[in-house]
């Protein structure tokens, strides 16, 4: 090491800090380069880039000292664009955590010249604090991330200029180089949408419904669209048109990924480049189908449906167009599985198809899609030994369940040998296997015990 060129050893401490350093973590790159020797101290400080990417994590009061190393983090940085990520899980009624946090927060809001990519998980309160401390410019922003904590994600703030004393909407506004946005809080940001390729929301309010029904129409570069809603009481939407100027669904031409949790964005988008699509209720889920008829992206490749259904899964199985799609994952009562594991016993049936999930199926108000247990386990069996699945995976709330599959002590032992027979093909086949029961005490009735691979 004594013997490598400067601009060698550089390359490796590069390497090294690749994934960027949390700040005052003596133990890690760069801090532990620049404490070796004289030459690698010089090495280590006098390229700022190695000092740019920085996080900050506080999950509990040990680590506020990361604050207080936060300024000298930002001086080793010199004049390179900053990456970095604050994350802080304390309590922000508590004041004691506060008296660092904000400081640090100040430091960064004077680089805002420098931000390349920033990314923020800290409580409510705190971001509004932020939020109005900064005025820009952010002549290097690609990429912005204000996100809730996990426990306010249901909570309401009035981020409004009569709430904060500020006018948020614009702060983003000119940010030449912003392309991906995420942010969890009521804020109508106004940003230049031509250029964004990323944009991610959750709102909580009604009033922020027609700023996100009016994003397809704004964003035609959009790569990525994630939209969701946890509002407590949504109330009668009514009918979403698309915003002034425009008529009809937006053409998105290079959407690849959607997660959408707001039923009118379904009817108002046009996809047809659509690789991945996941929905979030069953008000979502009955316009997949016009949507993937309207776009034509019969290249999808997977389907996620949240929360309920239908939708119309039985069409897409049948739909002969559909020949990439490979991972169908399900959840809730609506479904009926045993007509879904019959019709892929099909091989033409989806025949990229090698990887599905369904969960939630069997619980009391499904109706008329109760399963039996023993039913559906032989057509899963039946299934795997035809097709090339890689994973299937299998949830049941079982308390309808057993009584159509454990009537009699012969049911059982069907059922049992079941479960057996499928393992053992799973496992001869390499196919990853889960199947999984609510009632505490299935696995006892079936007088299988010690069967690790079907959780309880």
């Amino acid at each position: 090491m004594q013997n490598l060129p400067n601009d060698i050893l550089f390359n490796i401490f590069a390497i090294l800090c690749a994934d960027g350093y949390t700040v005052g973590d003596n133990s890690a790159a760069p801090w532990n380069l620049a404490r070796v020797a004289r030459r690698w101290r010089q090495t280590a400080l006098s390229h700022s880039s190695l000092w740019a990417n920085i996080t900050l994590s506080i999950t509990r009061s040990a680590h506020l000292s990361q604050c207080s190393y936060l300024p000298l983090a930002l001086e080793r940085s010199g004049t390179h664009p900053l990456t970095f990520s604050f994350r802080s899980l304390l309590p922000s009624s508590d004041s004691a955590p506060l008296k660092h946090i904000i400081p640090a927060l100040v430091a960064l809001s004077k680089e805002t010249r420098r931000w390349r990519s920033a990314k923020f998980c800290i409580p409510t309160n705190v971001i509004a604090i932020l939020l109005v401390e900064l005025d820009g410019p952010f002549n290097c922003l690609e990429e912005i991330w204000l996100e809730k904590l996990e426990r306010e994600f249901k909570s309401q703030y009035d981020f409004s200029e009569k709430g904060v004393g500020v006018d948020l909407s614009t702060l983003f506004l000119d940010a030449p180089k912003i392309v991906d946005v995420m942010c969890d809080f009521d804020i109508p940001f106004q940003l230049p949408w031509a250029q964004l390729r990323l944009f991610r929301y959750h709102i909580t309010s009604n009033r922020m419904i027609p700023y996100i029904t009016s994003i397809p129409h704004l964003c035609p570069q959009l790569k990525v669209f994630k939209a969701q809603q946890w509002i407590a009481d949504r109330g009668t939407l009514g009918t979403i048109t698309p915003p002034a100027g425009h008529a009809g669904p937006a053409i998105l031409p290079h959407l690849e990924l959607a997660n959408v949790g707001l039923q009118p964005l379904l009817d108002l988008m046009t996809v047809p480049a659509l690789k991945t699509i996941t929905v979030q209720s069953s008000a979502e889920d009955d316009h997949i189908v016009p949507l993937i008829q309207r776009s034509a992206c019969y290249d999808l490749e997977m389907i996620i449906a949240m929360k309920g259904g239908p939708i119309h899964v039985m069409h897409l199985i049948e739909e002969p167009k559909f020949t990439k799609l490979r991972c169908l994952m399900l959840m809730g009562p609506s479904y009926n599985p045993l007509a879904i594991f019959s019709a892929l016993r099909d091989r033409a049936s989806l025949p990229a198809l090698d990887a599905i999930a369904l969960h939630g199926i069997g619980v009391p108000h499904a109706g008329e899609h109760y399963v039996g247990c023993f039913a559906l386990l032989r057509v899963i069996l039946e299934v795997v030994q035809a097709r090339e699945f890689k994973s299937v995976s299998v949830g049941m709330f079982s308390g309808m369940c057993m009584r159509y599959s454990l009537r009699s002590v012969d049911r059982r032992l069907d059922t049992s040998d079941c479960l057996a027979k499928l393992e053992e093909q799973a496992r001869n086949r390499g196919v990853d296997l889960n199947i999984m029961f609510c009632a505490q005490n299935f696995l006892g009735l079936l007088g299988l015990p010690g069967m690790g691979n079907f959780l309880n």
